[in-house]
């Protein structure tokens, strides 16, 4: 919020034009006695010379000062003065956004800097996350099935160490529910009122999991108009993927992780999104960087009045001065 100068008016300044017409009138009647008046010479008594010397003689000019003050502060009071401040406001419009994470084993992938493929994507969804300030976000992670890891919260610092607790999940729950993880980013935004509801799914495998199909899952976004941005991470080549040993202790293979960039592509149009692939950890930014630009938060600034009036304040300062006027003229009675 911003606040801009104030600026001095006056509401109604025709009432100066009845104030002058007043004066006129007085002017006249004060010329019409003094006409009347029979000429003769005055002579001060004693009284008269001790109330105009010393101090005496600064209590009528006191006195008379206080009256001008007075009728000034009246006058400004007539045109109803007042002072008016803008704020800025600054409302934001922001878009309710579900970041799905693949946290298979294979995201344990070795042929992302500087890490592994889940390192690399926190990074980037981190980074993503501090960009879009005005914006709700959660989280759901998914292998064999889908978890809620944080729901729609504008709070981005409890989002960003809920994110940095993620790890790789177990071998015995491992797998690849990328329709499980979709129908769960729904029921998150279903029921939400922003402007634009989206999910933006990061997966480096194909679907192998789950009661609900990939595609399936596309209808049900689109029926509650949910875009969904698909980002497919893998290089196609050979590398080093942790893996369960027959005796069920982890152990490192060489292999090849594929996903179905068909399927993915197939998400993103259904749902009016848009679909991505990424081969490293640049690539993998400059995608979450695309979506960040095509979702843009809307932000309106409004500038709002704030209106004091000072017509009772000049008012209070009128009587003030007259009530000091009164004061001075009773410590010099002789003068009245």
């Amino acid at each position: 919020m911003l606040n801009l100068p104030s600026t001095l008016k006056f509401a109604q300044p025709e009432g100066w034009l009845w104030a002058l017409a007043a004066l006129a009138v007085l002017v006249v009647v004060r010329l019409l006695v003094f006409r009347q008046r029979r000429p003769g010479i005055y002579f001060p008594g004693v009284d008269w010379l001790a109330a105009h010397t010393g101090h005496a003689r600064l209590l009528p000019r006191l006195a008379s000062g206080l009256i001008v003050l007075a009728a000034l502060a009246l006058f400004l009071a007539l045109g109803r003065p007042y002072t008016e401040t803008f704020r800025e406001e600054t409302a934001a419009e922001g878009v309710d956004i579900v970041l799905v994470l693949d946290i298979s084993t294979s995201m344990s992938a070795e042929d992302f800097e500087p890490d592994n493929r889940l390192a690399s994507a926190k990074a980037v969804i981190r980074d993503f996350i501090r960009r879009r300030t005005h914006d709700r976000l959660a989280l759901i992670t998914f292998a064999a099935d889908a978890y809620v890891v944080c729901p729609l919260t504008a709070d981005h610092y409890s989002l960003e160490a809920l994110l940095d607790s993620v790890e790789l999940i177990p071998f015995d729950a491992d797998g690849t529910a990328i329709g499980m993880a979709l129908a769960s980013a729904v029921n998150r935004l279903r029921d939400s009122p922003a402007r634009s509801r989206l999910a933006v799914l990061l997966t480096d495998g194909a679907n192998n999991r789950g009661e609900v199909s990939p595609l399936q899952a596309a209808e049900f976004c689109k029926r509650f108009n949910v875009r969904v941005y698909t980002a497919g991470i893998g290089t196609g080549a050979e590398t080093r993927v942790m893996a369960r040993a027959p005796d069920g202790s982890p152990t490192w293979i060489r292999t090849r992780v594929d996903f179905d960039p068909q399927v993915l592509t197939e998400i993103a149009r259904t749902t009016g999104g848009q679909s991505f692939l990424a081969s490293d950890t640049s690539g993998l930014d400059q995608v979450y960087r695309e979506i960040d630009r095509m979702e843009k938060t809307v932000l309106e600034t409004r500038r709002i009045p704030d209106r004091r009036e000072l017509m009772p304040l000049c008012l209070w300062f009128a009587l003030g001065c007259v009530l000091a006027a009164a004061a001075v003229f009773s410590l010099a009675p002789a003068c009245i």
